[in-house]
């Protein structure tokens, strides 16, 4: 189940209402978010500070394998890649699941990675993404627009 919320203007607000989400939450989903919000207080603070930690570290070992992941709050990071697709596509065959912008401008070379909040989870990602950079060292090298234009000519 997924709940979620949106804070905006009441102009955006507004739009947003008009314009309906594919898949509005259920009632039966936001009772069960809201009993677990109120009964879930230690647990939900340590998962917080869990994505924490994987944040941080996440963060930390793709500025070491050469991509720019950006600064982030979120249960997520949105890293800049030399070649997003190629890191995607490699991720996919160990099983890991992240999302691709292809076609949306501006974001053609980033992927968002999402934080497990969990620690065998954690260490396969993190296992995944060490052994697509061992495959793929210049697909995660960000390199200015010129030069990716350069490479593939």
């Amino acid at each position: 189940m997924r709940v979620g919320y949106v804070v905006g203007s009441a102009n955006v607000i507004d739009w947003l209402r008009a314009a309906g989400g594919p898949y509005p939450a259920s009632t039966l989903s936001l009772l069960l978010a809201e009993r677990q919000l109120a009964t879930a207080g230690e647990e939900v603070s340590r998962f917080v500070q869990r994505i924490r930690e994987e944040r941080t570290r996440l963060f930390e070992l793709l500025s070491e394998l050469g991509s720019e992941p950006l600064p982030s709050q979120a249960n997520f990071l949105l890293v800049r890649l030399g070649d997003a697709r190629r890191v995607s596509e490699r991720l996919a065959t160990a099983g890991i699941a992240v999302r691709a912008f292809a076609g949306r401008a501006g974001l053609e070379d980033c992927l968002r990675i999402t934080l497990p909040g969990d620690k065998t989870s954690f260490a396969r990602l993190t296992a995944a993404l060490k052994a697509a950079w061992e495959e793929l060292p210049r697909a995660f090298r960000v390199t200015s627009a010129s030069q990716n234009q350069e490479q593939q000519s």
